[in-house]
């Protein structure tokens, strides 16, 4: 199903941690309820505007996820916004460099996403509450363990970002 004319529904519920749910001995199938592809669908035409202005091909590594397969991740926290169809986790062709991660997610702001966490090779994106209202703290942006990002990004420049996110919002 096209979501976008760069995002399908089959992008937003492939993940690149099959492998755990292959460890666990546990059939992949993935298929959101209505509540969840709505969210999927509102996140997918924000996701498209960032990536018209980012101007390369973003790639979905982990989008909606079943509680299973979430429940299964060391990093993950239950209830995640990927749980609801409401985030994404974002790679480039390639890796980002540090500066493009920058703009990636200055974009995103720009675009209305409410939460933004920067991993060591990805971008955490998630519209927040807009579905469900109060579920997650918003806005919000962070570094996960291990990220470098934030260390190279201006003190004053991720103020910014953190303002500019909570007056959008």
């Amino acid at each position: 199903m096209e979501l976008t004319k760069n995002f399908t529904l089959a992008e937003y519920t492939r993940t690149s941690h099959l492998n755990e749910l292959s460890k666990a001995g546990r059939v992949h199938q993935q298929n959101p309820t209505d509540k969840e592809l709505k969210c999927i669908m509102q996140h997918a035409k924000m996701l498209q505007q960032v990536r018209d202005a980012f101007g390369k091909p973003i790639i979905i590594s982990s989008g909606f996820r079943i509680d299973e397969l979430n429940n299964l991740l060391p990093d993950s926290v239950p209830g995640s916004e990927h749980t609801f169809g409401c985030a994404t986790d974002n790679k480039t062709v390639g890796e980002f460099t540090v500066t493009e991660m920058i703009r990636f997610a200055k974009i995103a702001v720009n675009v209305g996403f409410k939460r933004i966490g920067l991993g060591k090779t990805y971008i955490h994106l998630g519209i927040g509450g807009e579905v469900y209202p109060g579920k997650w703290p918003s806005p919000a942006v962070w570094g996960y363990a291990n990220t470098n990002s934030l260390l190279y990004m201006k003190k004053a420049e991720f103020l910014k970002m953190i303002h500019d996110l909570s007056t959008k919002h």
